[in-house]
């Protein structure tokens, strides 16, 4: 059998099983790691290497997530699957509208940073290094803006009209949807730039590949060599992308800022971190359940309005005063463990470990169901399913970082879909009626 007619299921490749599996390897594999050379480069001692302890709790969580992904995608939601693999106009009159918000957000977004911070300042620091405090400047006044939002909602509202595209035949889309498809896809990018932030891009990056797969090759095997191109394309621009950013954000003058350096404190060291959890020797500043409840006890937008941090310490909680200050004293915790304190990450197994112990166990029951669920409804190409798996996927993909999936961005999400299905429900409804009246 020739190569180029060996194929995979899109299906398998797409599935949170397979996706939770590539990833837990992926991250198991990077603590093997030689010690010397990890103790060299990043200046702190290596507990993950070979850490069985470590390694049984990572296991034991993933098959769990595993086995609940696959029950949770059991569920068939029959009503909610589509009648026709066709876009309705209702749908694309739905995304257009999403698009030109996510449009009139960036500009929004853009003009607040802009009447802060100098583009000059901007551009400067992409061409000589140290916009770290630059990027602290920048995320106060968005702050300060009360913007900080959007980029993630912005995200998720695009995620429709990426799908739409996609999903849509080339003369099915009106010259007006892509345009307005292509210049909101522009200033968002451009609003996460002058950020100077990785992670919506990246996200935003990460999400589009799953529609697109999941769009051109439904139910079909994907070619080994097309995969490989596809992966490989998409994983140079995450990589080309990170180091940029990271690169304006550094002194170049610092060694810490290697590539090599990079490499190893984003991967391995969080795995090192979780060791460090799991060992006892590494305590984050709020845990105890704040990690894990985060989205929840803090709204975007209405946490802050209502200060709503403020009113959990009133009942003896431990939380920060802001999110800036919990993000500030992390990075004492990991240099009082003894540890390189600019990483600060400690996978998604130990945050939920560091927060909440044992009970991660129950996280990731519920965590591989909702997976398992979302990934049948996404299959259905039902709007629910179309915006939060690929995100579900975002967060599988950042197991290496945080606790993703109980952050205020899932919140965003769910906005978002909630958005997005009422104006398709509204167009739909005012088209049925429209047609009745004519018929009658």
């Amino acid at each position: 059998m020739k190569l180029r007619n060996v194929g995979v299921s899109s299906r398998l490749i797409m599935s949170p099983w397979f996706l939770g599996a590539l990833s837990a390897v992926f991250g198991l594999v990077s603590t093997l790691t030689p010690v010397k050379f990890y103790e060299q480069v990043l200046g702190e001692e290596n507990l993950m290497f070979m850490n069985f302890k470590l390694y049984g709790i990572i296991t034991s969580l993933v098959l769990l997530y595993i086995l609940f992904a696959i029950l949770g995608s059991k569920i068939l939601f029959a009503k909610t699957k589509r009648d026709s693999e066709n876009i309705t106009k209702p749908e694309t009159v739905g995304a257009q509208i999403g698009l030109i918000i996510v449009f009139s957000i960036s500009l929004l977004s853009i003009g607040s940073i802009l009447r802060t911070i100098s583009l000059n300042e901007i551009i400067g620091a992409f061409t000589s290094g140290g916009g770290g405090s630059l990027r602290t400047n920048i995320g106060q006044a968005q702050s300060d803006a009360r913007l900080g939002w959007t980029k993630d909602f912005s995200t998720f509202l695009l995620l429709y009209g990426v799908w739409i595209y996609f999903k849509s035949k080339s003369s099915d889309l009106t010259a007006m949807y892509r345009c307005i498809f292509f210049s909101t896809t522009a200033s968002f990018i451009l609003m996460t730039v002058l950020t100077l932030t990785r992670g919506p891009l990246i996200n935003f990056l990460i999400m589009s590949a799953v529609i697109f797969i999941s769009a051109k090759f439904s139910n079909r095997l994907i070619p080994i060599g097309k995969l490989f191109m596809v992966s490989l394309v998409g994983a140079l621009l995450i990589i080309g992308f990170f180091f940029v950013v990271a690169s304006a954000r550094s002194v170049k003058t610092d060694s810490a800022d290697t590539p090599i350096r990079a490499i190893l404190g984003y991967f391995p060291a969080s795995y090192n971190r979780a060791a460090y959890v799991i060992e006892n020797k590494l305590h984050y500043p709020n845990e105890g359940g704040f990690y894990t409840l985060q989205g929840l006890i803090n709204p975007p937008y209405i946490g802050k309005a209502l200060d709503t941090y403020a009113e959990m310490r009133l009942f003896g909680l431990r939380v920060p005063r802001s999110d800036e200050e919990d993000w500030f004293s992390q990075f004492d915790a990991v240099r009082s463990a003894g540890l390189n304190q600019a990483y600060i990450w400690a996978t998604t197994f130990g945050w939920a470990w560091a927060d909440i112990g044992p009970w991660s166990y129950i996280l990731f029951i519920l965590y591989g169901f909702l997976s398992g669920v979302c990934f049948s409804l996404f299959r259905a190409s039902t709007i629910f399913g179309i915006i939060f798996y690929p995100y579900i996927v975002c967060t599988i993909s950042q197991w290496n970082a945080g606790l993703l999936i109980v952050q205020r961005s899932t919140t965003l999400a769910i906005v978002a879909i909630i958005i997005i299905q009422f104006i398709v429900k509204f167009l739909k409804e005012k088209r049925q009626y429209v047609s009745s009246t004519v018929g009658n």
